[in-house]
């Protein structure tokens, strides 16, 4: 296994390549001195400025996204506070791809709009992604291209999680769900309880009212995301039928709100005899 020096700063882990080396000198020796024997190797190499396990560090320092959409703008964003983080570095976002290297994200289509390399995938599925590198030198591109937003999330995860555990972030890799629905199920009530609950209280309800600060719902979502879940119901089965109230409805749209910019959809649980209820 690789540990780096110091996972806060994994600029400390660049250094000489020894996938590109430009020249190579190598001697051997033994001294030997009564029943004693020293042997062994010395090499001296230059190559490349870069180590493969983070190979992520050349591009860091110019990210391209492709479009504002919000699940693409929570991508970029997500992606340039985990590189800021973990590499040590100021991500700067630009406009367009500049003339050195750079990360590019985007959805496929709009990937493909820009860059033509063979590498690039003709298609994804709904919400898969596609990581790699195209070009070389100057023009050399690290791209994470998603089969809709959501897989521009996803993506972007993925490539975060290879930094984290120091794998090459350069070698290709396509990814797709096996399911299309993803979902989580809460079993909160709207007095802010938990029915089976042992971790606190609710983050969406309180006092018969979805709660006024949502900060932990969008991070929640982002948490969702961050392991490709794309959907969260989030009151008890055993449902109050006020959630279908139209007093109601208006406070579960603002949830919806801030679950929606990480790709995270919102249901809730009925009661079938709501309608003679309400």
């Amino acid at each position: 296994s690789v540990a780096a020096q110091d996972e806060r700063n994994l600029r400390l882990e660049r250094g000489l390549s020894f996938t590109n080396p430009g020249r190579r000198i190598s001697a051997g020796y033994v001294y030997r001195l009564r029943n004693w024997t020293l042997s062994g190797t010395v090499t001296l190499q230059d190559g490349t400025p870069e180590n493969p396990f983070f190979f992520a560090l050349d591009f860091a320092n110019s990210l391209v996204v492709l479009d504002d959409r919000p699940v693409v703008h929570n991508a970029g964003d997500e992606l340039a506070r985990g590189l800021d983080a973990m590499l040590g570095g100021a991500t700067t976002r630009v406009s367009a791809i500049p003339g050195g290297p750079a990360l590019v994200v985007g959805t496929l289509p709009r990937v493909r709009t820009l860059i033509r390399d063979q590498r690039l995938p003709s298609s994804l599925p709904v919400d898969g992604f596609w990581i790699g590198s195209v070009g070389n030198g100057a023009r050399a591109r690290l791209v994470i291209a998603g089969g809709n937003d959501r897989g521009v999330l996803y993506g972007v995860f993925r490539l975060l999680e290879r930094i984290a555990l120091q794998q090459d972030v350069a070698a290709s890799l396509e990814q797709h769900p096996s399911a299309p629905v993803r979902w989580v199920n809460h079993w909160d009530n709207l007095d802010g309880s938990i029915e089976r609950g042992y971790a606190g209280r609710s983050i969406f309800f309180e006092g018969g009212h979805v709660v006024d600060d949502l900060t932990r719902v969008g991070e929640y979502a982002r948490l969702l995301a961050s392991v490709g879940v794309n959907g969260a119901t989030i009151n008890n089965v055993n449902a109050n039928a006020a959630v279908l109230s139209d007093a109601f409805l208006p406070q579960l749209a603002r949830v919806a709100d801030a679950m929606r910019p990480w790709g995270v959809a919102l249901s809730v649980s009925i009661d079938f005899s709501s309608p003679m209820r309400i």
